[in-house]
């Protein structure tokens, strides 16, 4: 993955099939069916956390893993970090939605809760834009803030359900940056947070200089 540090992949799959894939829910978000895809998705992701904690024991790890995933994967990413913050070190949920049944209710500052960074189109259909930006207190990142997480919401224009390369470029350098706070290297996650903010306009690159 051209990283800066070695990594071990998992890739869990799903328990039912859609396709020629799997599936984490047996509903999809524009069903409507916001209380049964929240209760599988809740049990869902205790499964996988309990399989991270068995993984933790059995292999070794340094820290906590990072933790990504898109569509179904992605809701059920950012659920296992609102929920299971002892397993979940970083999490990247690209293209998902949060379920109201699962927002936090209220702040737990006893809980190291893990980074949050996430990606979404803004012409996707099959899980819209919409319904995360716009909140009764304003956006659901604002409310996570409110509840004390640390999470960034990046919207590409023109996107649909889909990676585009602009976003697949950030994602690597999110990912980038957690694995070297993951292994303490300081230096080396400042290095590919700027390369982010670069990617985002929000730092402009250094001159190349050729002798």
């Amino acid at each position: 993955m051209n990283l800066s540090h070695p990594v071990r992949i998992i890739v869990p799959q799903a328990a039912d099939t859609l396709g020629r894939g799997f599936e984490w829910l047996p509903v999809y978000v524009g069903q409507g069916l916001v209380d049964r895809l929240s209760s599988t998705l809740f049990a869902s992701a205790n499964h996988v956390a309990d399989m991270l904690r068995s993984l933790s024991e059995e292999i070794p790890i340094q820290g906590r893993p990072v933790v990504t995933g898109f569509s179904q994967g992605g809701i059920m990413t950012i659920t296992l970090a609102l929920y299971h913050d002892d397993v979940v070190g970083e999490a990247m949920p690209m293209s998902c939605w949060l379920p109201p049944p699962l927002e936090p209710p209220y702040p737990r500052w006893d809980l190291d809760y893990p980074r949050i960074r996430s990606l979404h189109g803004g012409a996707d259909t099959t899980i819209p834009f919409e319904p995360t930006a716009e909140h009764p207190n304003g956006s659901k990142v604002r409310m996570l803030r409110e509840q004390g997480f640390d999470v960034r919401l990046e919207r590409f224009e023109g996107i649909g359900h889909e990676m585009s390369p602009e976003m697949d470029a950030l994602f690597h350098e999110w990912v980038d940056a957690a694995v070297c706070r993951t292994v303490l290297d300081d230096e080396c996650a400042a290095a590919a947070e700027f390369r982010a903010a670069v990617l985002l306009g929000e730092a402009e690159a250094p001159p190349l200089v050729l002798d």
